[in-house]
């Protein structure tokens, strides 16, 4: 004889899940933004490898500051800008990518990092000796690696809070080269100069943290 389920059972066993999925789900998204957030992390600990490799190799490292342009003049890279569309592009990396791409350890520790979504020209970039080795300084918005929330991620060759380059002072200072993504929110926010930590009276997004509390940087262990 077959038991068929009443509906009053049904709707116990519907309650029941319910309760379920309403106690765990906020554990289970905390989870996966963990895990996304671990994995820009080892990207971005990948890309810091590729600056150090071509510091050993050249004795250099890339500044992100500046670029030159074909008459061997000083540019300034724009920084933290947005295009024609309105959407976020930073410069810094594709001049990160232009420079120690030429180095052949540099480049293979680059491509190894980004994977399929380093790109050029919207197209991935996987043989970053053949295809960027000819580029231009003014070309270098072509190359472009977003993180996991779509944020151009950024390069520095090292920030400092007393210079007069205050361009990044939205970053932590920290001595050597480094990248950083802008964390799940998709802000950089502003970091307070004087304790190098998330300024909290900036809240872009208003939803009461500081938007610079989330940045993910390569230099960070936590």
């Amino acid at each position: 004889m077959i038991h068929a389920f009443t509906l009053i059972e049904l709707l116990v066993v519907i309650s029941i899940i319910t309760v379920i999925v309403a106690f765990t789900a906020p554990s289970i998204v905390k989870l996966l933004g963990s895990s996304e957030v671990n994995a820009m992390r080892s990207i971005l600990n990948g890309l810091a490898s590729a600056a150090d490799s071509y510091n050993i190799t050249t004795g250099q490292t890339v500044d992100h500051k500046v670029t030159r342009d074909a008459f061997g003049n000083d540019v300034d890279i724009e920084i933290n800008g947005t295009d024609a569309s309105g959407d976020p592009i930073d410069f810094t990396f594709g001049w990160f990518v232009l420079n120690a791409g030429q180095v052949p350890e540099s480049a293979q520790l680059i491509t190894i990092s980004a994977k399929e979504d380093l790109t050029l020209n919207g197209d991935p970039l996987l043989d970053i000796n053949g295809e960027v080795a000819g580029l231009a300084a003014s070309q270098i918005s072509s190359i472009e690696l977003r993180d996991r929330w779509r944020t151009p991620i950024r390069y520095a060759g090292g920030v400092r809070h007393d210079d007069r380059f205050n361009a990044d002072d939205y970053l932590r200072a920290h001595p050597t080269a480094f990248f950083v993504s802008a964390g799940p929110d998709g802000l950089f926010g502003e970091v307070d100069t004087d304790t190098n930590g998330p300024d909290p009276d900036v809240d872009e997004n208003d939803d009461g943290i500081p938007d610079a509390q989330d940045n993910i940087y390569s230099f960070d262990l936590n």
